[in-house]
């Protein structure tokens, strides 16, 4: 029994607190974000850029947070979600999507705790690398240089993405012609 209350405890609650302690410090202390309510049984967390251009926003945010919401729309915490929006540059529906997508990431979390969902996440990713670097390898071997050396990106064919960007109405399988950091990149933002 004891296990298991320190499982919970580890796995559910105390990075629910961690979680909502980050947000509200980064709202309230640091002033990079917005408490916007409720949505998806998560708090949303609007960041704050004044509408500012992608290239200016490490002008108001700390350096840590440059690269992070440079190429990111959203991320799922432990009951938290935090997303960017920039009030008359986006549309709204790209928003919701992002809402979406990272409620789905937060159900996830939900259901497998925050250790557990992590871990399988990252495996997944992790797993997806190792393969594709083992297939390229053998079609090189094998002298079959093709356009494409990968077929399968770690981030974008990862379970949770797959589901999570299914859900929200985006595409699911993105060809590595689409992959943004182009198609021989398989180390997406790590």
């Amino acid at each position: 029994m004891v296990i298991l209350i320190w499982f919970i405890g580890l796995n559910w609650v105390v990075p629910f607190i961690l979680s909502w302690t980050f947000a509200l410090v980064m709202t309230y202390v640091f002033k990079d974000y917005v408490f916007e309510g409720f949505a998806h049984g998560m708090g949303c967390f609007r960041l704050v850029n004044e509408g500012k251009e992608e290239d200016e926003i490490g002008d108001k945010l700390e350096p840590w947070h440059v690269k992070l919401w440079l190429d990111w729309g959203g991320m799922a915490l432990v009951g938290v979600m935090l997303y960017r929006d920039r009030p008359g540059k986006w549309d709204n529906t790209r928003v919701v999507r992002t809402k979406l997508h990272e409620g789905t990431h937060g159900i996830h979390i939900y259901i497998l705790g925050f250790i557990i969902f992590g871990i399988s996440y990252a495996g997944h990713m992790l797993w997806i690398f190792v393969t594709q670097r083992l297939r390229a390898r053998r079609l090189r071997r094998l002298g079959i240089n093709g356009e494409f050396p990968y077929n399968k990106h770690p981030y974008y064919d990862c379970w949770s993405e797959r589901l999570a960007r299914k859900r929200a109405g985006q595409l699911i399988n993105i060809p590595p012609d689409q992959w943004s950091w182009g198609k021989d990149d398989l180390w997406p933002w790590w």
